[in-house]
């Protein structure tokens, strides 16, 4: 998966991806059935049982929300930093879906805020997906505000995807807080912010 642009098509995926080839284990930690994951790992199961997108419980469980189960799976010692085939971790898929308290849960127990797949980082997801908290929140724990990401040769940001998609209220508050913008012929960065003229 490259630079994905709409949220349909990431939830999409996830479900298809579930819905194809996922163990019980798996749909339990997407559902939400926290005792069906318990039973699973208390009969010898895997923690970092994976689907074949590369979605561990973890990173399904951090997508949908379901805090009990995350908090569960950390402290049967998941890792936080896994990342599936197209470079989501938890911490990514929860700050795309605006899942604060997810977030934090993942972030207490070091999840690396700074990790980038292949669709950006956390923040940049956040941005991307013009979820302002979320991108509030990783700043205000030290989230790299110019961390990038390369798309066929060329360079994207968190502040050029937000002048990209038109999060002015992002846009406006990641340069508040030192964010810069690329500049050059090789970004993907538009020239003006939509509706303004220059920076």
């Amino acid at each position: 998966m490259l630079i994905l642009r709409g949220f349909p098509m990431l939830c999409i995926l996830l479900l298809c991806s579930l819905q194809a080839n996922a163990s019980s284990f798996l749909q339990a930690a997407f559902s939400g059935d926290l005792q069906n994951v318990k039973s699973t790992l208390d009969g010898g199961g895997n923690v970092e049982e994976r689907d074949r997108a590369g979605n561990t419980a973890l990173i399904i469980s951090s997508f949908k929300g379901h805090n009990d189960i995350v908090q569960y799976l950390i402290d049967k010692g998941a890792n936080v930093n896994a990342q599936a085939k197209d470079g989501f971790t938890a911490l990514i898929y929860a700050a795309q879906q605006g899942r604060i308290d997810t977030m934090d849960i993942l972030i207490t127990n070091h999840a690396d805020i700074n990790m980038n797949g292949l669709s950006g980082t956390a923040l940049y997801q956040a941005v991307e997906k013009g979820q302002f908290e979320a991108v509030q929140y990783l700043v205000d724990h030290n989230a790299d505000l110019n961390s990038t990401i390369t798309v066929f040769g060329l360079k994207l940001n968190a502040l050029c995807q937000a002048r990209n998609f038109g999060r002015q209220e992002i846009y406006d508050y990641l340069k508040s807080k030192g964010a810069e913008l690329l500049t050059g012929e090789k970004t993907l960065c538009k020239s003006e912010y939509p509706g303004r003229n220059g920076n």
